[in-house]
């Protein structure tokens, strides 16, 4: 075939290689925030999820229990440990709780610059602040609470023997959990267990299973507690309390049970 002397001449030219673009490692927090983002789109996408009167306050407290174990990993991702489970002042004081420390993580960073972190819970400049609790820390069942700033949301706390995620002090990281972030709950929901939202108070394990055993649902309350384990997963996990609370509850007993 002949050339056509009309036509521009060509020239082959060599794209350049570009270099190879380092791989995105997506980190815990990553894959919680996108698990968290899924879950709110399957909830509003499926409205026969929070149809059921029953269902509806529980998936809520389920997706509010989510929100914390991101903040929480938050707060471990720019403070390198986990939160203590309260401040102390410096005679070892409690002052405030570590719902206090996460709220720039809940987007609740206003809140948080207000409060007074050298004062209690209690002082005069952090006392009013208990009315403006987060909806966060609100438990859907207990709406009553929420107007006087109480919530069912605690850390399971050791204070004896440390055998917990969240403790007073020396903060874990999540890979310093004994038992694995999976099989460890840090934070739970009991329906008949409140605090105020600031006050250096949680619960501890014993009294939470024990709690737990001995309590029955009626028309008014879920028909379980609810776990949010270290590794940002939530359980319901009433059931065989000795199965499955027992080895959440505590994270280096050497017991790995499966919360159902």
């Amino acid at each position: 075939m002949e050339t056509n002397p009309f036509d521009s001449p060509r020239t082959e030219t060599q794209e350049p290689v570009a270099p190879d673009k380092p791989r995105w490692k997506p980190t815990v927090v990553d894959c919680l925030v996108v698990g968290f983002i899924i879950l709110i789109l399957i909830g509003l996408l499926i409205p026969a999820t929070t149809s059921h009167p029953r269902r509806a306050p529980t998936f809520r407290s389920v997706m509010r229990l989510k929100a914390i174990g991101v903040a929480l990993h938050y707060y471990c991702d720019e403070h390198g440990t986990l939160p203590p489970t309260y401040v102390t002042d410096d005679t070892g004081q409690p002052l405030y709780s570590w719902r206090v420390l996460v709220l720039p993580y809940l987007d609740e960073k206003d809140l948080f610059d207000r409060f007074d972190l050298s004062q209690a819970w209690d002082s005069k400049a952090n006392l009013p602040l208990v009315q403006e609790m987060p909806e966060c820390y609100a438990n859907p069942w207990a709406p009553g609470k929420e107007v006087i700033g109480e919530t069912s949301y605690l850390a399971l706390v050791d204070k004896k023997h440390g055998k917990t995620v969240l403790r007073p002090d020396n903060a874990r990281t999540l890979s310093e959990i004994p038992d694995g972030a999976e099989a460890s709950a840090m934070v739970v929901s009991h329906p008949e267990k409140f605090v105020v939202w600031t006050a250096p108070t949680d619960i501890d394990p014993l009294d939470f299973i024990a709690a737990s055993a001995g309590w029955t649902p009626d028309d008014d309350s879920p028909d379980t507690v609810l776990l949010l384990m270290a590794n940002g997963v939530v359980f319901r996990g009433q059931e065989e309390v000795e199965h499955n609370l027992v080895p959440a509850a505590f994270c280096d007993d050497g017991r790995i049970g499966k919360v159902r």
